[in-house]
């Protein structure tokens, strides 16, 4: 018998997005991450956990920390919607685009299997 992993991914959005994602779910090509920081990185602090079937995503290119869906995802396959208040107090852009630009080019090694110094 085989079995079919679910896993939950994250969206984030604004508040209007939220209320029409509430009420008619998410449109194709839509966005989803697989870690929450992602999610309010790129999209906004107002995130829905989202039920998909592991053996059904298929990663963007280089990008596999997020993939689009390519059908309509209906409001009953959100997990949680909740709002996120945060109040920066230190940021570092530098490393931040340092760290992000890093775990760009491991995923390129392990693409393309080559490595640099």
């Amino acid at each position: 018998m085989s079995v079919c992993l679910l896993i939950i991914c994250f969206h984030g959005t604004n508040a209007k997005s939220a209320n029409n994602i509430l009420k008619t779910g998410f449109k194709p090509w839509t966005y989803f991450a697989d870690h929450l920081e992602d999610a309010l990185k790129f999209g906004g602090n107002h995130v829905f956990e989202v039920c998909f079937k592991k053996d059904g995503l298929r990663s963007r290119g280089n990008n596999d920390w997020q993939f689009m869906n390519r059908k309509t995802i209906r409001p009953n396959k959100i997990v949680r919607y909740f709002v996120i208040k945060r109040t920066t107090k230190m940021e570092n852009k530098k490393l931040e685009k340092e760290v992000f630009e890093s775990k760009l080019q491991s995923k390129t090694e392990v693409i393309f299997g080559y490595k640099t110094d």
